[in-house]
């Protein structure tokens, strides 16, 4: 019996390197997702510090005014950051789409393959069971006669 084949071997492997892509991809997304949030904690914790070092006993009108404009700007940065986050936010659900999909039609070649193998066995077996009685009848038939 020939050894077992299956056609689509090499679109199997073409849709592992897709799935293997697509992973990459998305670990790159969450990557930048978790730099975007480090930012925002960053200002968000800055900004706190700031609020802290102004509480002191005595602060000027200059202090106060030059704290006013930090804060202002500090908000304007994580309200950037924040709109990253959601563009991030969309790709990192475009990746995870992407690589669920790559993921489920490598799947789906699997089974293809062990469907395709489990057929080869069952038609080995049967072929290996032609032979044998082929072989018995050839014996008694040699034995009769």
């Amino acid at each position: 019996m020939k050894r077992f084949a299956f056609r689509l071997e090499s679109v199997l492997r073409w849709r592992e390197a897709q799935t293997r892509l697509r992973e990459a991809d998305l670990q790159r997304q969450l990557g930048q997702r978790s730099a975007v949030l480090s930012r925002i904690a960053e200002i968000r914790k800055e900004r706190a510090r700031s609020h802290g070092e102004a509480r002191g006993p005595i602060v000027s009108v200059a202090e106060l005014k030059m704290l006013d404009e930090y804060v202002r700007t500090s908000l304007e940065r994580e309200r950037v950051e924040v709109s990253e986050l959601h563009e991030v936010d969309l790709m990192c659900d475009s990746a995870r789409s992407a690589y669920a999909d790559a993921r489920r039609n490598e799947r789906l070649l699997r089974m293809l393959r062990e469907k395709a193998l489990l057929q080869w066995n069952i038609d080995m077996l049967r072929e290996v069971e032609a032979q044998a009685a082929e072989a018995y009848l050839a014996s008694h038939h040699h034995r009769g006669t």
